[in-house]
């Protein structure tokens, strides 16, 4: 894993026909501790392509995992971002919905 805190967040440049996440990954053994409950933040839908970027602080857990010292919601994404092991794409609906997706860029959230 990795600290990446000091970028600020994230960007991302993408289309997508469903709605879909982007989950911070923190690796098998902290991603254990917090029951997989890990910090995303929600991408829109967006057939034409739009470019986002998201603060650390944005990202937040659903709220069903263990419930684990400093990783409240008003700082999972900032903790999160110290231990970066990988950025997740998830996008995925109820079964037999077709979707499409096209990932264009991600980058810092750096000014």
């Amino acid at each position: 894993s990795a600290d990446v805190s000091k970028w600020t967040g994230i960007c991302v440049m993408y289309s997508s026909s469903i709605l879909g996440s982007l989950v911070l990954d923190l690796g098998d053994s902290l991603n254990q501790v917090l029951k997989y409950d890990v910090p995303s933040v929600t991408l829109s839908k967006s057939l034409s392509g739009t470019s986002k970027c998201f603060e650390w602080r944005k990202f937040k857990r659903a709220g069903w995992g263990a419930k684990v010292e400093g990783w409240e919601d008003e700082n999972a994404g900032e903790m999160a971002a110290q231990h970066l092991a990988k950025v997740v794409f998830r996008f995925q609906d109820k079964d037999g919905t077709k979707g499409e997706f096209n990932i264009h860029a991600i980058g810092t959230a750096l000014e």
